[in-house]
């Protein structure tokens, strides 16, 4: 699963920080390295387009991560430290305040689903063997893993495993 916007704060050790996605649906606004808002370029949802989207088109804008892309907080100012106050603190311990300067961001892997592969019913290639839940590659996911989907593979798939095992 990828995650759009994390601030990468320490390049050399790959130190990012998640910046929930909830913030753009608040008004941050992804600007590129020219200070231009580009989503409406990649999606009609713009800002708002699903996670999978907004990380290809914030790794195209930044030249295949040669250049930098900011999330704007400028719309967020009367609310930022209320709301967001632990993003606040952090990015203001590494000396950015979001209230009056953009943010660098980059995409980053957050999740990974599945090394597994299964069939329809948890089964393996091992005889006898089944795998459920996130570690099971059942193909039924893209690139945007919510956060309800492993419940609900644990449930689906360990029931039909039950099944063919009863059977």
């Amino acid at each position: 699963q990828f995650h759009p916007t994390t601030f990468l704060f320490n390049k050399e050790k790959s130190s990012v920080f998640l910046i929930t996605e909830a913030i753009r649906g608040d008004g941050a606004i992804l600007k590129n390295s020219n200070n231009e808002s580009f989503m409406r370029l990649y999606d009609k949802n713009e800002n708002l387009a699903a996670r999978d989207i907004v990380s290809r088109a914030i790794y195209k804008e930044s030249n295949a991560g040669k250049l930098p892309v900011y999330l704007d907080f400028s719309n967020l100012k009367e609310i930022i430290q209320k709301k967001y106050p632990t993003i606040y603190a952090f990015c203001k311990n590494k000396n950015i305040d979001i209230t009056k300067n953009q943010l660098p961001i980059t995409p980053a892997a957050h999740y990974i689903m599945g090394g597994i592969k299964t069939t329809e019913f948890a089964e393996t290639s091992v005889k006898n063997l089944y795998a459920v839940g996130e570690v099971a590659c059942t193909g039924v996911h893209g690139s945007n893993r919510l956060a309800s989907n492993s419940l609900l593979e644990a449930i689906v798939f360990a029931n039909r495993a039950t099944e063919k095992i009863l059977s």
